[in-house]
């Protein structure tokens, strides 16, 4: 019955303005009306409040709320009244909850501020995580004197629900960075809520257990084969061939041992870029002798009594003690330099 006659009074209302004389005047903008719900944080167990609001109220003379939730995280307690002192509630236990307000015998009100608070327990089995209590309503049940309906927004409140007491378990090992992988330091993960602790067990985040990728580093040393030398990177588990470092062998000999009037020497092969080594073993000649020493003997003629010498040279040194040359190098060496008694 009460809401046919709203609509007749609308009607008459509007005819009598229509009727009058309308006056010019400046525009002014207004925020929209607006019904919300507070937002809050709590701990699993713990009782959280949440205030319903009112704002940029234009006025109004009732209203009637239902205040919805999800029953599996919350369970309602407690209502008060608050700027709205008449303010009646349903069940406690009913969701959607409903709250009410009238106030027939005065002019509208434009009150704002906080019609009335709500007092939720977390339940002990509740979802770690966020839920919203949101605010619903039939445009029929907010009026003002005249028996319009006034529109209001409605914005919901967020609870956010935390552990009690974090579940840890196991660290989670390490992964070891990379090149152009990141690595990941050891954490824990609370079973419940599934937030991240560092091993000293401080709340962190993804972003900050994240080892950056290594960048690749060339060795020191070269690798080779019979061909080529190359760097690879450094870093542990990365072979990568480092770019522009891949060339031939600069081979040049290396004496192992010298040689010697009395023996060969050794030598070997070696890239004096990288050290690969190759020809290992190969024969250095034996080194001629050097004559040093050398003295000219002249010839001396055989008579009828003694023998004679021909023209020879000598070597002073040890090894050709003995030795007689028939030329100035002493290269060419002769048996004998005696000449026979010349009969």
């Amino acid at each position: 019955m009460m809401k046919i006659t709203k609509k007749i009074l609308s009607l008459l209302i509007a005819g009598t303005l229509l009727l009058g004389t309308s006056t010019a005047g400046s525009v002014i903008a207004v925020a929209d009306p607006e019904f919300s719900v507070t937002s809050a944080q709590g701990q699993i167990g713990e009782d959280i409040a949440v205030n319903i609001n009112i704002s940029n109220n234009p006025g109004i003379i009732s209203l009637r709320l239902n205040i919805q939730y999800d029953s599996s995280v919350l369970e309602l307690k407690e209502a008060t009244p608050k700027n709205y002192a008449s303010t009646s509630f349903g069940p406690l236990g009913n969701n959607p909850f409903v709250l009410s307000w009238e106030d027939a015998i005065h002019d509208n009100t434009t009150t704002n501020g906080t019609i009335a608070q709500l007092v939720f327990t977390i339940k002990e089995d509740a979802t770690v995580g966020n839920t919203s209590i949101s605010i619903t309503y039939d445009p029929e049940d907010v009026f003002n004197q005249d028996f319009h309906n006034v529109h209001f927004e409605t914005i919901a409140g967020v609870v956010a629900v935390s552990c009690s007491k974090h579940q840890y378990g196991e660290l989670i090992s390490e992964v070891p960075v990379q090149c152009g992988v990141d690595g990941r330091k050891a954490y824990y993960e609370c079973s419940v809520c599934h937030k991240l602790f560092d091993e000293s067990k401080t709340e962190t985040t993804a972003e900050q257990l994240v080892i950056p990728a290594l960048q690749h580093t060339a060795e020191e040393g070269w690798h080779s084969d019979e061909n080529n030398h190359w760097k690879v990177c450094e870093n542990a588990g990365c072979d990568h061939v480092m770019e522009n470092t891949t060339d031939a062998h600069i081979f040049e000999w290396v004496v192992d041992t010298a040689a010697t009037e009395d023996v060969p020497g050794v030598q070997h092969e070696e890239c004096k870029v990288c050290g690969y080594v190759r020809s290992e073993n190969t024969e250095i000649p034996q080194l001629p002798h050097v004559h040093t020493g050398i003295t000219h003997h002249e010839a001396v003629a055989a008579n009828c009594h003694e023998t004679g010498t021909v023209e020879y040279w000598t070597c002073s040194s040890d090894k050709c003690k003995g030795k007689y040359y028939s030329d100035s190098d002493c290269t060419t060496e002769i048996q004998s330099v005696t000449t026979p008694i010349d009969k």
